[in-house]
């Protein structure tokens, strides 16, 4: 995770021996990033979660299944990709089925069993490693424990966890604090609770009343991630990410030429629903340019003005790229 796993939970940078080459060796066009890799790492951080209490692990396995895993499928549900590439020349698209067809039901799998790795439940004790939506129960001291949770998660910042039980009762409820979150608030009837801090873990130990709900934001504001400047790939480019989710500038190939030079990391990006996308999935206008080719220069030639062109780049989560025919796609771009 330190020097070979993409920024979208990615890993395996090759098909030629489906697995590792070197430290920082993480090129774009050429990835592998099996799916079925991705839905290992996230499998393999649930359990290191467990074993060992501590959040890093599911910061791996959120940024697995948000992004590296889920591309791995298309919107309908009947495309998949086996290999995912950070970068596409209208070359790279999801197809029914694979001779060696491990990746579709792997993500299938993941998808159905999405509460095991949102949540776990423990004697007296709710643990949430990144909120879903839905139901669940559990026990302390003999008493039934029924809690119902609502999200805005992954787009938006907000959840809330309700109980309902009998009589007032003690038990621990644990929200994990996400590595891309720079603050975080817990309330309970619009005022704040008290809460500790373990292992990357917001600790709230208390005698909860029947009807209690916790409100939880994170905050998840826009960021332009860099590189280690040894990935030789991404040297003077930069990424767009909120929350948990990775974003990827895409266009189909009449409106974007392939030539997208950079696009202006404005602090600043706004965010709103794509009424081209399903499920409230969000999207981001940003400003930048493009290299305007010129067919008729020589292959190599001596340094001279380049002209560029302006041009405004729609950003779509990575996870939500190619459900609308070919297209160019570019996760890491040139920083403007």
């Amino acid at each position: 995770t330190q020097r070979r796993m993409y920024i979208t939970g990615g890993i395996g940078s090759t098909a030629m021996n489906e697995g590792f080459t070197n430290d920082y060796d993480l090129p774009n066009y050429n990835s592998y990033a099996e799916t079925c890799a991705s839905v290992g790492l996230a499998m393999w951080g649930r359990q290191m979660a467990h074993l060992f209490d501590e959040a890093d692990y599911a910061d791996a396995m959120e940024r697995a299944i948000f992004n590296g895993a889920l591309a791995g499928i298309s919107f309908k549900g009947d495309r998949y990709f086996y290999a995912n590439p950070l970068e596409s020349r209208a070359d790279h698209a999801r197809v029914p089925w694979f001779e060696c067809a491990c990746c579709p039901p792997n993500i299938a799998r993941m998808i159905g069993s999405i509460s095991q790795y949102a949540l776990a439940v423990a004697d007296g004790e709710l643990t949430v490693y990144f909120p879903i939506g839905g139901s669940g129960s559990l026990e302390s001291s003999g008493a039934k424990i029924e809690f119902e949770i609502k999200t805005e998660h992954p787009h938006g910042s907000k959840s809330s966890v309700s109980f309902d039980f009998e009589k007032a009762s003690n038990f621990r409820v644990r929200i994990r604090y996400p590595d891309w979150c720079d603050s975080a608030t817990c309330t309970l009837a619009g005022n704040k609770v008290e809460s500790e801090f373990e292992n990357g873990f917001i600790v709230l130990d208390r005698t909860w009343n029947p009807g209690d709900t916790l409100e939880i934001e994170f905050e998840m504001e826009p960021k332009w991630m860099r590189t280690n400047p040894n990935v030789l790939a991404n040297v003077g480019k930069v990424a767009l990410t909120k929350g948990p989710l990775v974003y990827c500038l895409e266009s189909d190939v009449e409106t974007l030429p392939a030539t997208l030079f950079f696009a202006s990391t404005e602090v600043d990006v706004p965010f709103s629903p794509d009424p081209g996308l399903p499920y409230g999935i969000q999207s981001a206008q940003v400003s930048g340019a493009y290299l305007v080719p010129d067919t008729d220069d020589p292959l190599y030639e001596t340094q001279k003005q380049l002209m560029f062109q302006d041009k405004d780049a729609k950003f779509i989560p990575y996870f939500a790229w190619s459900n609308r025919g070919l297209s160019r796609m570019a996760v890491w771009v040139n920083e403007g």
